[in-house]
């Protein structure tokens, strides 16, 4: 570095990320007088953490999005993520900011269990992990209509069934397994159908069941 006409110098100095807590020396020599000031600065040590949080009043589902906040981490550099020990992708940027700190959404998988899982993250040779309790997906069953005749068209649609990109489910109306919907595929866990009721149904409630194969 170089000092101006007055001999006055400003500058920046990167303090390095794994350098222990502690009180160093900071020394300037002139090149050409020989002349040195110094002065003491005291270097803290980095503390990160890392936080996973529901989004507004949703819960920690499979399924759903999470907050993932990083803080006290390396300044801007890039993190990875891991999910129970398996690398994750997350969208936008993952580089810390100039605090060493970022938040970033994540989408739980559909099929994630109930129960304890582990959320790491590793910025700069620094790993630090997270725990959190999160509630399995919920399967929802949708009729078009409760009630109707034979011939009437029943509208059969389902969502948030677990799907790992070859499942299907197979329906039946009462005890009667419906022939067309006996292998539908699940596209990102959802399904629909129509069914048309037989003309020869008798008057009564009949109960229409879905079962994947997954067992749900």
């Amino acid at each position: 570095a170089k000092t101006d006409g007055t001999g006055a110098l400003s500058d920046t100095l990167s303090v390095p990320g794994k350098l222990a807590q502690g009180a160093y020396v900071l020394r300037a020599t002139g090149l050409t007088s020989g002349k040195s000031a110094e002065d003491t600065i005291q270097v803290n040590a980095l503390a990160p953490q890392v936080t996973v949080a529901a989004i507004g009043t949703d819960p920690i589902r499979a399924g759903l999005p999470v907050s993932i906040t990083l803080s006290g981490f390396p300044a801007e550099v890039a993190a990875a993520f891991y999910l129970d020990a398996t690398s994750i992708a997350i969208d936008g940027s993952t580089q810390t900011s100039t605090a060493g700190a970022l938040t970033v959404n994540y989408t739980l998988p559909a099929w994630l269990a109930a129960g304890t899982h582990a959320l790491m993250v590793s910025v700069g040779g620094y790993s630090r992990t997270a725990t959190f309790e999160a509630e399995a997906q919920t399967a929802v069953l949708r009729l078009s209509a409760t009630e109707g005749r034979p011939g009437d068209a029943l509208g059969i649609s389902g969502d948030n069934y677990v799907d790992k990109g070859s499942d299907t489910v197979a329906l039946s109306f009462g005890a009667t397994p419906i022939a067309a919907a006996q292998a539908l595929p699940l596209s990102d866990g959802s399904f629909q159908h129509t069914y048309t009721v037989p003309q020869a149904t008798a008057d009564g409630y009949y109960t229409v069941k879905a079962l994947t194969t997954q067992q749900e």
